[in-house]
């Protein structure tokens, strides 16, 4: 049975008001509905008398007190004075007088009375019956309308006496669904949601194949845009402008350029306004540019003082082209796009995204822009372009990878300075992706501020000014997932350096019997990868190439090996990509070589052009003779597969092992790669290395390697992952890419981001950081080495 409820704002409906789903829960249309309650309830006071009248009756108050009636003073919900005398007698009481009245003798003694007034009725529906509301005294006129599946449901509220129009709430169950005049709620509305609520709700929509979701996605697309045209957009002069023919501008809140000369159609543009959480404009919502529209987007960007563009596609996706190159390379270093010139300034890529600064201002002796005639030159503009890479088209991240979405939408939106215009966003069509972006924006924005969420309602409202924003069910499940995420993460990302070791003492201490650190633990190995997720490594000619069937990788991140004709299976390899900062596939982690798959291992290392080969297993282990040894013996060149591995040399530095290894083609021997293999001798299997900071010395020397390799590298050639395993390429193997990449991240920003990137790391390869003991060694390493003011004793 589900209730919808009229209340006032300045109370909240009482605990025991709740709704019970039926089987066939409909969220869209007020389908299944059984009540109408009108519900006024009072502030509690557990040190006053609770006391309930009905609206419009007499009220009398009795102060229990014993004192003189001139000594007895009576105030009101906000302290002012009512009355003086043993009894407060009020008529014809309204539901605005509900609160905390008080009665005090001339001493400080004093007593409360909480006074509810309220009213109530009830609607009864059921799917093709009639909606009945049963009134009293006119307060809600007797209605009947019969109304069938799907259908709107028309709801008048006109109660005598209500609350102002600002501080009427309707209820759907518990949940507030508008916040609106009593009066002409057409239809029910999603609404807003308590941040501590969220999570139980995004579950509810997740239920049934996530049945709920589709339900309530569908129910987006009947929001009507009402005297909505697109003239603009059909003007035979402009469709050359636009990408899609389905994709049009709004004429209301489209961006109108301004007129070149001999161009009376150069106005148009397809890119619209779009509102943000409390700000009106905050966002232009754009297709990504064509070739001939290159020189508009920049003029875009100059005449809207634009200094931030969010790029959500690639150039080609799926061998079709999404988006024009309207950037200068960093070979062509400068463009003239019509009356602008765009110069490259420099770029950073990470892990998920790349950015770019460019510098924009007029050509020379150009006439269509100027500034003030007092100063000598037009001053140019900085635009900072924020590229992500990692988000398909009509798609949405993989489930799991909301960190680094949610990383880019934070780190590219506080790019924009104050007195700023609009941030650009665009993905291909311009509202799938870019209205993803925008939503989830607003959306954090909304809940750092009020501490709750209304994603139904603000898609609804956004899509008014362009259509189609958040256009797939999927990314509209991806929005809740990633706000989702966002509540979880407590709001915070990533930790400053100069906070870690607080934040580190907090999670140790114990909230009931559990302490932070174990919360958070506990949320990583609750990680559960989909099923379908996991097929390629259960397919029958696959099973014997696991050490484990408990630890394989999920086929959105394994490593696959090129197929060899005939040979099932032969793209199989138990290995899986890593990110790290820099790199979205930085390392590789992998169990330790089967002998019956030693030759697929080397396969790999070829195939990915790896150069760095990490083995975390300890010295007692291998002393153990319970592994084989895959590394050719020193001075001996061995075969495996198509390739000649030779050790040329040998070197222990402190706990490592370095071994310098030379790999060629066998069917090409003029092509070599030079390899060296770390040997990080003291990691036992159960516990952890007796100092952290020798992991962060064997960091320092596989990035001194890297370094080399990139410096020595040929043309254009694309230096693959750093190769990481012990025993099965978790526990270890994950803490040590956790660290590596935390490392990196420290150099960098200053802070770290511990748990979210080890949340990723447990979606990409299931229970990759496996163990309690080793992700506090995580922690604790990071605190030591930033109180060492991040310096190592390198050995």
């Amino acid at each position: 049975m589900h209730e919808l409820v009229a209340a006032s704002n300045r109370v909240k409906p009482p605990d025991g008001f709740s709704a019970r789903q039926p089987v066939k829960f409909i969220p869209v249309i007020l389908v299944n509905v059984f009540m109408l309650l009108w519900l006024f309830v009072g502030s509690l006071n557990a040190l006053s008398e609770d006391l309930t009248f009905i609206e419009f009756d007499n009220m009398t108050l009795k102060c229990p007190l014993v004192a003189l009636n001139a000594s007895i003073n009576w105030t009101g919900r906000n302290g002012e004075h009512l009355h003086t005398g043993q009894n407060f007698s009020k008529s014809s009481i309204n539901r605005t007088m509900s609160g905390i009245y008080k009665c005090r003798n001339s001493s400080s003694s004093e007593h409360s009375f909480n006074v509810t007034v309220q009213y109530s009725s009830h609607l009864i529906t059921k799917p093709g019956l009639p909606v009945i509301f049963n009134g009293a005294e006119g307060e809600i006129s007797s209605k009947t309308t019969n109304f069938t599946f799907g259908q709107k449901i028309e709801i008048s509220c006109q109660i005598y006496g209500v609350p102002p129009v600002s501080e009427v709430v309707w209820f759907f169950g518990n949940i507030s669904i508008l916040n609106d005049s009593c009066s002409n709620i057409s239809e029910y509305k999603h609404g807003t949601i308590p941040v501590e609520n969220f999570a139980a709700h995004v579950k509810l929509l997740h239920t049934d194949g996530d049945y709920r979701f589709n339900q309530e996605f569908e129910s987006l697309q009947s929001v009507h845009v009402k005297s909505k045209t697109w003239i603009n957009s059909e003007k035979p002069e402009n469709q050359s402008k636009n990408r899609y023919n389905n994709i049009v501008a709004y004429d209301h809140s489209r961006v109108i350029l301004s007129l070149t000369e001999n161009e009376p159609d150069s106005h148009y543009i397809n890119g619209n306004y779009v509102d943000s959480f409390k700000k009106v404009n905050a966002y232009i919502a754009t297709q990504g540019p064509m070739a001939n529209t290159i020189k508009d987007f920049w003029r875009m960007v100059w005449e809207q003082n634009c200094t931030v563009v969010v790029m959500i596609t690639n150039i080609i996706e799926k061998g079709r082209h999404k988006c024009a190159m309207y950037w200068p390379s960093k070979q062509a270093k400068s463009e003239a796009h019509g009356p602008l010139r765009v110069t490259y300034l420099d770029e950073e890529a990470f892990a998920h995204y790349t950015l770019r600064r460019f510098e924009v201002k007029p050509v020379e002796h150009s006439t269509h822009y100027s500034q003030d005639a007092t100063e000598d030159e037009v001053k140019p503009m900085i635009v900072c372009q924020y590229h992500f890479t990692g988000w398909p088209d009509h798609g949405a991240p993989d489930h799991g990878c909301e960190y680094p979405a949610l990383d880019f939408i934070f780190k590219s939106s506080a790019a924009s300075q104050e007195g700023a215009g609009p941030i650009i966003v665009h993905c291909s069509a311009g509202v799938g992706r870019s209205g993803a972006y925008i939503v989830i924006h607003s959306m954090m924005k909304r809940m750092i501020e009020m501490r709750d969420v209304n994603i139904f309602d603000f898609v609804a409202q956004i899509r008014q000014q362009r259509n189609h924003l958040v256009q797939e069910e999927c990314q509209y499940i991806f929005v809740h997932d990633a706000l989702l995420h966002f509540i979880e993460s407590g709001f915070q990302l990533s930790i400053p350096i100069d906070e870690l070791k607080d934040h580190v003492q907090k999670l140790r201490k114990n909230c009931s019997s559990t302490s932070g650190l174990e919360v958070e633990f506990e949320d990583l190995s609750a990680i559960q990868v989909r099923y379908y997720n996991l097929k390629q490594a259960k397919r029958g000619c696959n099973l014997a190439k696991n050490r484990s069937i408990d630890y394989i990788p999920a086929d959105s991140s394994r490593v696959e090996l090129y197929p060899r004709p005939r040979e099932e299976g032969s793209d199989y390899i138990n290995a899986t990509y890593l990110a790290g900062f820099w790199k979205s596939e930085a390392y590789i982690a992998t169990q330790y070589p089967l002998a019956e798959t030693t030759d697929d291992f080397w396969r790999m290392v070829w195939q990915e052009n790896c150069r760095s080969l990490i083995m975390l297993l300890s010295k007692a282990e291998m002393e153990e003779g319970f592994y084989h040894r895959y590394l050719p013996p020193l001075n001996e060149t061995t075969r495996f597969g198509d390739y000649e591995v030779t050790a040329d040399s040998e070197a222990t530095r402190g706990d490592i092992l370095i071994t310098e290894l030379r790999m060629v083609s066998i069917k090409d021997p003029s092509e070599y790669r030079n390899i060296q293999h770390f040997h990080f001798l003291h990691w036992p299997e159960d516990g952890n290395p007796w100092s952290g900071q020798t992991i962060l010395q064997l960091i320092c020397k596989v990035d001194s390697w890297e370094r080399e390799v990139r410096l020595n590298a040929k043309p254009f050639e694309v230096i693959g992952p750093v190769v990481v395993h012990c025993n099965y390429g978790v526990g270890r193997t994950g803490a040590y890419c956790l660290l590596h990449t935390m490392y990196h991240q420290i150099e960098r920003e200053k802070s770290v981001s511990i748990y979210q990137i080890a949340r990723l790391y447990n979606h990409q390869r299931p229970r990759c950081v496996s163990t309690l003991g080793q992700y506090e060694f995580c922690y604790d390493t990071l605190v030591e080495y930033i109180e060492a003011d991040c310096s190592l004793h390198l050995v």
